[in-house]
This record gives C-alpha cells, sequence and structure tokens, in this order.
C-alpha cells in the first residue's frame, strides 16, 4: 500500500527534491519531512552564508537528528523526506573539515545505519535542470557535480533494503515516482 511508505528524496543541490518531495507529500497525503525547516528553526535562512566548517558540523548533526527523530516519529504512517541521512552523511563529508576519526566513524554509522533501515523507496534525483539561485542553497556547479558524485558513489555502495528509482528525465519525474513508489 503506497500510504504507508517511508520515502525519501535525494540529490545534490538544486535538482528538484524539494520540489518533487513537496509534490509526492501532496499527491500521497503523507507528511513531509524537510531539511530547510530544521535550518530555519536554527536561524539560518541562506546556507552560503554559514562558512565556518565547526558552524557547518554541527549544524549537520542537528539536522540529521532532527530528521532521524522526525521520521521515527511518523514510521508507522509514511512520510516523505526532501532528502535522506545519506545526502546529510554527504554534505558533512565534503563541507567540512576533516574531524577527529572518532567523531567522523560516529556521524557515518548514524547516518548509514538509518540509510540502510530507514526508508521503504529512495528516489535518486539526478541534475538536469540549470541551478537557480534560491536564496538558500549553492549554487556553485561544480559543488552540486561533487556531492551528486558522492551520493551516487553511497548509493550504489551501501546495501539498503529499500527499493531506489532513479530519475534522470527532468519531465514527468511526479508521474514517474508515484508509478515506481506503488510498484513496490
Amino acid at each position: 500500500m503506497v500510504g504507508k511508505k517511508k520515502i525519501a528524496v535525494i540529490g545534490a543541490q538544486g535538482v528538484g527534491k524539494t520540489t518533487l518531495a513537496k509534490e509526492l507529500s501532496v499527491k500521497l497525503r503523507l507528511p513531509l519531512i524537510e531539511e530547510r525547516k530544521v535550518c530555519y528553526d536554527l536561524g539560518i535562512d541562506n546556507i552560503e552564508r554559514v562558512i565556518d566548517p565547526e558552524t557547518v558540523s554541527m549544524i549537520q548533526f542537528e539536522v540529521v537528528r532532527r530528521q532521524i527523530n522526525e521520521e521515527h516519529y511518523h514510521r508507522e504512517t509514511g512520510f516523505v523526506s526532501d532528502r535522506s541521512t545519506l545526502d546529510n552523511y554527504v554534505y558533512y563529508h565534503t563541507a567540512t573539515l576533516p574531524d577527529c576519526e572518532e567523531i567522523k566513524q560516529h556521524y557515518y554509522n548514524l547516518t548509514m545505519n538509518h540509510f540502510v533501515k530507514g526508508y521503504d523507496v529512495i528516489i535518486y534525483v539526478a541534475p538536469g535542470i540549470p541551478l537557480q539561485d534560491d536564496g538558500f542553497r549553492h549554487t556553485n556547479e561544480r559543488m552540486q557535480k561533487i556531492i551528486d558524485e558522492h551520493i551516487r558513489f553511497y548509493l550504489s555502495a551501501v546495501n539498503t533494503r529499500a527499493k531506489v528509482v532513479r530519475l534522470h528525465e527532468k519531465d514527468g519525474r511526479l508521474d514517474l515516482a508515484i508509478r515506481a513508489i506503488g510498484e513496490g
């Protein structure tokens, strides 16, 4: 049954994750879990303004902690998550200075253990639309490419029980996602 699925929409910044996640949430009548809301709650309205690596690290820890809590809260009814713990790990890994090995390993274990068990369907959205400045995200195409490469690497390397759907076309993403979710 589609209504009880735990769905994560993943991909680099500016690929249309938020738009697709909102559309899926409405269409499937599932609660939407938004990473951006956590940032707003923390007083961050533009991620590009946060340049201190220690602050970025703290934000990523808090975002993933709240995301896991909210996903856990909705586990019985299902949800659509605009980002996954895999995305969180990739952003943490690429955007912060090297921490001590113990902290990096803890963060990896926390995010990947949840990623492996926390979702029924993972929808990977490939870059394919021009990056637009929405006042919140990075608009650096090089960074988008690096993030996307890391997400694809971990997506292929991590053994998850979830059905993985890869969307490369920009047109018709919602219909393709709905069909794939229904077949899962």
